[in-house]
């Protein structure tokens, strides 16, 4: 009934300026993902939520824009090429030359999947 239609009802995506001349989307959904089926799910719940109807060409065209965007965070960690004797707490494992520390690197990746409405 009534109840049923105002649980599907979808929030409005809007768009404002925020500070510094930042864009912020309000009314997103951002979501963290492990794996590739968790990614799939989350661009199949968006693509149920788009709005559809009937053109020339297509008879269940999108109506609406949609982007998907997908980060990817790549991270390791490598230990370091001593510049003298290593410290006197150095793992006796490393070999000579290495030290105790180790770097974190961080590679970050960002794909933005957009489709225009109508654009068949």
């Amino acid at each position: 009934g009534r109840r049923a239609q105002k649980a599907k009802k979808k929030k409005p995506i809007s768009l404002r300026e925020g500070p510094n001349n930042s864009i912020q989307a309000v009314g997103i959904i951002e979501a963290h993902v492990e794996d590739y089926d968790e990614m799939f799910n989350c661009l199949e719940r968006g693509s149920v939520c788009r709005s559809t109807g009937s053109t020339s060409m297509n008879s269940v065209s999108s109506r609406s824009h949609a982007i998907f965007t997908v980060t990817i965070k790549q991270s390791s960690d490598t230990a370091g090429r001593a510049d003298g004797p290593a410290s006197e707490n150095a793992d006796p494992n490393f070999a000579a030359g290495y030290t105790d520390k180790t770097t974190r690197s961080v590679i970050t990746s960002k794909f933005h999947f957009v489709d225009l409405a109508g654009s068949e």
